[in-house]
């Protein structure tokens, strides 16, 4: 590396705390001057220069509307294209920034709206696949579909954060050497590990962190442990985040003989959720292979609670499956099955020693395979590259 190279991060919604990642990913960039292009801002800490199109990332939904869209899309082999005005806004950015020597676009849909723009100015682009947009958006959307088999040569790179993204694209012809598998990971400087040197019993607290909705699983979690609670007392679960499924998983909740045993946060800030992780004894994470098509990407909460040295219990839907290895660093159970998720979290609940051998294990393969400074500097490595003119 010779000298910083202007980095564009694209993405469709900035400071979202599901992608918190994105911040942590740019923050570790030394070579690259990381700026940020959305459609609309959820929260900025004012860390980097965003440009803000504020505007909806799917434009106006009238028929006249989708079918100039339809048109266009035909004609060009991208459905995905950005209207005339938007083009003029993403154009006044990119300018404001000149020179962009490579722009990185997260989800698929993202780089297909920002290739015309990189292309008339001749600034190399590299997609990042992170979850449904090579799943569920691929499966059900076929204007989606078609784009990407369309334009997929025309991205200089392609990154991909989990085994079965990388297959997904390989199936889409996408040549094996122009697809780079770089997880998200977490940083270990905030996850620090629990303390097991006590040895003392503890309190057996569940916790799972995930959005609130039905391919997560959570009500499977709930049922699970529910279960437990007609034959322990000296357990808990905290259940961290929000979204649709929340109202049903209260009822579930209510309807329990020991109803005080499970706690609902809601959404917490990143140093709330740290603390709640790091004062809990397993950690969560039931994600399904939905009917959507969609499956878990890289399962970023369950590295740092790794890092904090939890067990985990999750299922092998998608990127879990590269992160967790039964009976080494957790405990995989079946997707969908209340028993075999109540079996699993029986056993840790009676047995802190195998609490502790699987959070240490735990630890150390996080440290070693997906800590966030390497895979950020694995990943600076490539867009550099980019920038530079060498891939």
């Amino acid at each position: 590396m010779t000298g910083p190279k202007n980095l564009l991060i694209a993405c469709r919604e900035y400071g979202l705390t599901s992608e918190i990642w994105m911040n942590r990913q740019a923050r570790n960039f030394s070579q690259l001057n990381p700026r940020f292009l959305t459609w609309r801002t959820n929260f900025d800490s004012g860390e980097f220069r965003v440009h803000d199109l504020k505007r909806d990332f799917d434009n106006d939904k009238s028929l006249t509307s989708k079918l100039t869209q339809r048109l266009r899309g035909t004609l060009s082999g991208n459905f995905f294209l950005p209207t005339p005005r938007e083009s003029e806004d993403i154009a006044a950015a990119m300018q404001d920034e000149t020179p962009v020597d490579a722009i990185l676009c997260h989800y698929g849909h993202v780089a297909l709206r920002m290739l015309p723009l990189a292309q008339a100015n001749g600034i190399p682009l590299v997609a990042h696949f992170h979850g449904a947009d090579i799943s569920s958006s691929l499966r059900n959307n076929k204007y989606y579909r078609w784009s990407l088999r369309k334009n997929l040569p025309r991205f200089t790179a392609c990154v991909a954060v989990g085994t079965k993204q990388v297959e997904a694209l390989q199936g889409l012809g996408v040549p094996k050497d122009r697809i780079h598998l770089i997880p998200c990971g977490a940083p270990a400087e905030l996850f620090t590990p629990k303390d097991y040197s006590s040895g003392l019993k503890e309190r057996c607290k569940f916790i799972t962190v995930s959005r609130l909705v039905e391919w997560k699983g959570v009500d499977i979690v709930v049922k699970a442990f529910l279960e437990l609670a007609k034959e322990r007392d000296d357990i808990e679960l905290h259940v961290v985040g929000s979204g649709t499924l929340e109202p049903l998983l209260k009822e579930l909740a209510r309807g329990a003989n020991s109803p005080e045993l499970i706690t609902f946060h809601g959404e917490k800030s990143e140093a709330e959720v740290r603390a709640l992780v790091k004062n809990s004894s397993v950690f969560i994470q039931h994600s399904l292979d939905h009917e959507s098509g969609w499956f878990e990407g890289f399962g970023v909460s369950v590295t740092e609670a790794s890092l904090t040295s939890l067990p985990v219990i999750v299922t092998d839907s998608g990127g879990l499956s590269d992160q967790i290895k039964n009976k080494v660093n957790g405990l995989v159970v079946a997707q969908r099955s209340v028993e075999s998720t109540l079996e699993a979290m029986k056993q840790l609940a009676v047995d802190d020693t195998l609490r502790k051998r699987l959070g240490l294990a735990g630890r150390e393969i996080a440290m070693e395979q997906f800590e966030a400074s390497k895979l950020s500097a694995k990943l600076e490595q490539l867009l550099y590259s980019v920038a530079s003119g060498s891939l």
